[in-house]
């Protein structure tokens, strides 16, 4: 039987082992003897003054003795056996399994010696989280093999489960060695398909409304919270700071008028931003963020970030574009990047970096390179005083120092450049180049990495964090020591105000990264609604007893500048605490009676655009502590005025929330008696996460001024029993949207009698709740009207656009004050004025007594057919009682109706921004003034029209994405890839697959020989990073293109075929070098297929010796995704994933064998392309995509 290690030693030697003799890395420590890595490494120069000198060698366990002669072997050391090949510390699972061990699992091989010769076994055990999330198997014939596999995420429960210790034992029967690893498994926890979504709307449970208030109170002590306001007009919503989908803030648009407003964000310059100049890789940076432009008019440039504070010479950073979408990057004086062909597209996200790497500085545009320029040790980023640049840096406008820039619409030369759109992830990093070299851009939201200075409009920070009171430059993660908003400064820009203020909305450039949930995001009590608490000591503090009040606050407009109440328990007598929204803009802690109060603490900055704070249409957050000692209001972290003021709260009064009168929402909230959770003065990052009763989620507990080593500012370990009131609003609600903005409300304007819609299990799709509407109780849902909505439901200028949603009507069809069945309304209706201008449209979906839909878009009454665009889909009968996929799309500038998945047979064409003010889902408030149906006097009224009623499931609103027929993703194309939902494309079908790859000649199907003709290059500028493309130069007569062999495989026959690519045409010859080809199927026989464009920017089909062209016009510098599709013995042209109805060319020819050329015609003969292609594909047999499209076939979420 093996003996221990010392066991054996002592017997070999026969001396005594000191207790503790071996050491950590396995050697032996006994006095006397060295260990060495192996027996090799014994000294071999010792001699007879070296007998009797023990070594070891660690690698096999042997014993030395030195004779004086030489080394001699005297044992073998009896050890614990020794891993020889060890299970890694950690593993990823993979999380693909459905049911019972049919994941993929993950294969741990093990190997282990014994030095004496033993034989071992291997064992394997888990803890319980481990146990919890996946299955451990050993191979029973060779005993050293372990099959780990996940569990299911049905199993499992949850989605981001505990990660689990397995931990490997090998023993020799007597010695064990046992080696860890760590395992985890994370379930995809993103909604599919939701990118874009900025509108989701849904049921949850049964029979529940926006009014439920029982059981609100989720602290122990289980407060009663009633209605204030009438009980119709108390209402809740999932309007959450904690919204599932993320952040970013939009800047300078004007959802009503044809001027864009003067929003920008300005950032408090300091040292932090002194990148220096080139020291190795010690100075390196990386700038980037998301942009989502708006098309807008005007002939200036549009600064994304201007950094050059009071002198243009100044050597800075600067990142505009021009009108036409032309990307530059300016990096000293006079020193740009971009220009070129690097164009930003409109109304879709682009990311953006310029990258210091060493001395080399690169921008980058969707992860493709842009210019880089080598800069060497002259370029010295220094934004220190020492250069006179002392001004803040901008985002969305340029510095008040570029006098070259004007704003449309504003009085003269006004130094804006102003932004229009989205900007999403502004992130800077000091001391890493995070892109080295082209790459993919980021598919989920940047993380706070290390060397961050400044990171704003991410997840969990919905608001603009303004430290506008500190002076000190300290820079933290959350940059919150430098943000300002703009609007009063300077001068020259308009007062500051709610129409003048960037918003922090809920649109990114990512999927929703999981469902919305009650437990997990909370929501709000809506504006102009007010409960109330009953009056209880919990809420009596005295004067010596620590406290903490926090809650998170929205404010809309203040209509009038009015006083709003947030949070007050004062009465008549005895001493309560009211917190307030003030005339001055301010937010206030004041304490005394109704009839009389005086401020404690309070912020000295309006909260308003221009003066530091928190701005209007952000959320945020407010709390108002007491030690025992000082009393301390903060906002968004920002320690404000502080007194030591005794007061003796002893107030008995009902605890009122809410404001009755004004666009104020109350979000997570909670009230502490005994702990004063934020109660130093230092600063702190507000929650990223709900309350709960013991604490909360927090970027970090530390002061954001004092880096990871400082001061902790936040007790994150409340004693559950403190917790006197804990309200996260959501856990009651049976409607709910996703993207958390004020995207509607319920029923009612000004109305009692309007009744509620509520959710429903009677009738469902794919078995999740559904909204129920009762047209008799006039259900509906309303866009609020105020500023924050609006701007969030127009739809902009070109911007692509779909709204869709799962209807049932129930009943028979009727009309309701002269109005049809309404499904949705953006903008309200009336006999005379409307709220938009001659450069705007409204839009409304109403159903006709035959049950089909038809579509007004107009500045007019929206349900006049004389003087609006209308649509009409002829086809099917929405209300028969059915479930009906309704969907209404924009693209390329053609607006169509689908109805369960099939495209009416008419369309529209408008570019127009679409406004958004009052409307709504399942009918709308419509003015008469007729005096018809009773109205006294014939005065103007509004009633409810066109209601809704039976059910609606799975609302949801796209914007930048059309969704359907397809959507074409900017990805590289396989042989079997597949846009379009319900079609597969067959691998085996793909005949051609080129200009997708770094080398020209290279085809994906491997079935044709690619010839270069001329001087066509690969290129990186694609549809986005990581694609490729061939640039072909057709300028000046060169000879430019691609070609096949002559091969059966474009004989098409009379059959179906797929022709498709993605093209960029580049400057303004792309379209008059005689007839540029994109590509063309013939050998010489005028018979074959020819695509190319014209003079007048369409494209035309050539086939069977006639020919169509499009409907749309196609512009320089943009990709479009281009299908030629014959289905059926007819073309048809796909353009960005919608049909031109322009194209459909009948085509009988029974096609034979032919070569194709791109990016010119046969023979290379003239007409060359010039630009880029990009993923060219051709599919024989196959129409891969169709005009209708298969509806989703499962639930969404998102």
């Amino acid at each position: 039987m093996a003996e221990s290690r010392n066991r054996d030693l002592a017997t070999s030697l026969g001396q005594a082992v000191k207790n503790n003799t071996i050491t950590s890395t396995g050697s032996l420590a006994v006095v006397g003897l060295t260990a060495y890595d192996s027996a090799g490494l014994l000294p071999s120069s010792y001699d007879s003054a070296n007998a009797g000198t023990l070594g070891f060698a660690e690698d096999s366990d042997k014993l030395y003795i030195h004779t004086g002669q030489g080394w001699f072997n005297i044992a073998i050391i009896n050890t614990t056996p020794i891993f020889t090949a060890s299970p890694s510390v950690s593993y990823d699972l993979a999380a693909d399994a459905t049911a019972y061990k049919n994941g993929t699992a993950t294969v741990i091989t093990l190997a282990a010696r014994d030095s004496e010769g033993f034989p071992v076994t291997f064992s394997a055990s888990g803890n319980s989280a481990f146990n919890n999330i996946a299955y451990v198997d050993k191979d029973s014939a060779n005993g050293f093999i372990f099959t780990v596999e996940p569990k299911s995420a049905d199993s499992v429960g949850e989605n981001l489960p505990a990660d689990g210790t397995l931990t490997f034992s090998v023993t020799d029967g007597v010695n064990t060695a046992s080696a860890a690893s760590t395992f985890s498994l994370r379930f995809d926890t993103s909604v599919a398909n939701s990118e874009s979504t900025s509108m989701f709307a849904a049921a949850i449970g049964n029979n529940l409304t926006d009014q439920n208030l029982t059981g609100l109170d989720q602290s122990d002590s289980g407060h009663s919270v009633t209605a204030i306001t009438d009980a119709q007009l108390t209402r809740l919503s999932a309007f959450t700071p904690f919204a599932s989908p993320g952040n970013s803030c939009m800047i300078g648009y004007n959802s009503g008028a044809g001027t864009d407003n003067t929003h920008f964000v300005k950032i408090r310059n300091g040292s932090k931003f002194a990148f220096g100049a080139p020291s190795g890789n010690t100075n390196d940076f990386t700038i980037e963020c998301w942009v989502y432009p708006l098309e807008f008019s005007g002939s200036h440039g549009r600064f994304v970030l201007d950094m050059r504070g009071t002198a243009n010479s100044n050597n800075a950073i600067a990142i505009f574009f021009q009108p036409t979408g032309q990307l530059y990057g300016r990096i000293a004086n006079s020193s740009v990047l971009g220009g070129g062909d690097r164009y930003v597209q409109f109304n879709e996200w682009n990311h953006i970096a310029i990258v210091r790497h060493g001395t080399n500085i690169t921008m980058y545009l969707n992860g493709v390179e842009c210019g880089s320029k080598v800069t060497g040790s002259s370029t010295d980023f220094n934004y220190t005083t020492s250069t006179g640049n002392t001004s803040d840096i901008y985002i969305g406008r340029t510095t008040p120092a570029d006098t070259g820039n004007t704003h449309p619409g504003s009085s003269g030369t006004t130094n804006q450049g102003r932004f229009t759109g989205y900007v999403c992830d502004f992130r800077i990093v000091r001391g890493t180049a995070i892109y080295t070299a082209e790459f993919t851009p980021p598919t989920t939201a940047l993380e706070t990495v290390s060397n961050t200075i400044l990171h704003l409009f991410k997840k969990n920070v919905p608001f603009l964090f303004g430290m506008s009171t500190h002076s000190a430059h300290t820079t933290h993660s959350h940059g919150s020591s430098f943000l300002r908003s703009g609007g009063a400064w300077p001068s020259s820009d308009t007062s500051a105000g709610s129409s003048n203020t960037p918003m922090i909305v809920n649109h990114t450039p990512y999927k929703t990264p999981e469902q919305w949930s009650a437990s997990t995001h909370g929501g709000s009590l809506e504006s102009r609604s007010r409960v109330g608490v009953a009056g209880h000591s919990d809420f009596q503090f005295g004067n010596s007893t620590p406290f903490t009040i926090e809650l998170w606050a929205c404010f809309s407009q203040n209509y009038g500048n009015l006083e709003q109440p947030i949070l007050d328990n004062r009465t008549s007598s005895g001493t309560g605490f009211y917190i307030h929204y003030d005339a001055d803009g301010k937010i206030k802690v004041a304490y005394g009676t109704t009839s009389s109060h005086t401020d404690l603490v309070y912020d000295t900055s309006a909260v308003t655009a221009g003066s530091g704070g928190s701005p209007f249409t952000c959320w945020t957050h407010i709390a108002y502590c007491f030690d025992g000692t000082t009393h301390r209001l903060f906002i968004n972290g920002d320690a404000k005025t502080t007194s030591s003021t005794s007061v003796n709260y002893n107030s008995s009064g009902q605890l009122k929330i809410g404001s009755e009168t004004n666009e104020v929402w109350i979000g997570p909230m909670r009230i502490i008696n005994g702990t004063a959770v934020y109660g130093t003065a230092y600063n702190f990052f507000p929650p990223i996460g709900l309350f709960t009763k013991t604490g909360s989620t927090y970027f970090s507990l530390k002061d954001p001024f004092s880096g990871s080593s400082g001061n902790t500012s936040v007790n994150n370990s409340v004693p559950a029993s403190h917790t006197k009131l804990l309200i996260n609003w959501a856990n009651t609600l049976g409607l709910y949207q996703t993207t958390g903005n004020v995207w509607f409300n319920q029923s009612g304007i000004s109305s009692t009698s309007a009744g509620g819609v509520t959710s429903s299990t009677g009738s469902q799709k794919y078995s999740v709740s559904s909204l129920l509407f009762d047209r008799t109780d006039n259900d509906r849902i309303n866009y609020p009207n105020n500023h924050f909505s609006e701007h969030q439901k127009a739809i902009g200028k070109s911007e692509r656009h779909c709204f869709e949603a799962w209807v049932q009507w129930s009943g028979s069809a009727t009309t309701q004050y002269g109005n049809n069945p309404t499904i949705l309304v953006l903008q309200q209706t009336n006999t005379s004025t409307h709220y938009s201008n001659a450069s705007e449209s409204d839009l409304s979906a109403k159903v006709d007594n035959g049950g089909k839909l038809r579509l007004f878009i107009g500045s007019n009454r929206l349900d006049d057919s004389s003087s609006n665009l209308v649509i009409d889909h002829h086809s099917g009968n929405i209300l028969d009682g059915n479930w009906h996929h309704v969907a209404l799309v924009r693209n390329n500038d053609t607006v169509y109706l689908f109805v369960d998945g099939v495209q009416g047979t008419s369309t529209g064409t408008t570019n127009s921004k679409m406004y958004a003010s009052w409307g709504g889902l399942g009918g709308t408030n419509y003015q008469r003034n007729d005096g018809s149906n009773g109205t006294p006097g014939g005065s103007p009224y509004f009633v409810y029209g066109g209601g809704w009623n039976g059910y609606m499931s799975q609302v949801r609103r796209s914007r930048g994405n059309h969704r359907y027929p397809f959507f074409p993703k900017k990805e590289t194309l396989t042989t079997s890839t597949s846009f379009q939902n319900g079609i597969t494309v067959t691998a085996s079908n793909t005949k051609l697959l080129c200009c997708h790859h770094s080398t020209a000649t290279t085809d994906g199907s491997s079935n044709q020989t690619i010839t270069v003709n001329g001087t066509p290059a690969v290129s990186s500028w694609a549809p986005n990073g990581g694609m490729k493309s061939i640039y072909f130069d057709g300028n000046s007569g060169n000879a430019s293109s691609l070609t096949t062999g002559n091969t059966a495989d474009f004989a098409w026959g009379t059959g179906d075929v797929t022709i498709e690519m993605w093209a960029y045409f580049n400057g303004g010859s792309a379209f008059t070098n005689g007839y540029p080809y994109l590509i063309d199927f013939t050998d010489g026989d005028t018979q074959g297929l020819k695509v190319y464009t014209e003079n007048n920017q369409k494209i035309r089909f050539y086939a069977n010796s006639t020919a169509d062209e499009s409907d749309i016009v196609f512009v320089t510098h943009r990709w479009y995704h281009i299908a030629a599709v014959r289905q059926s013995q007819v073309w048809y042209l796909y353009v960005n994933g919608s049909q031109d109805t322009g194209i459909a060319l009948s085509d009988n020819i029974n096609y034979g064998n032919t070569q194709a050329t791109i990016g010119g015609r046969y023979n290379n003969n003239g007409y060359n392309h010039i630009g880029y292609i990009s993923n060219v594909r051709v599919v024989k047999g196959q129409a891969i995509y169709t005009k209708d499209f298969t509806p989703p076939s499962e639930a969404m979420y998102g």
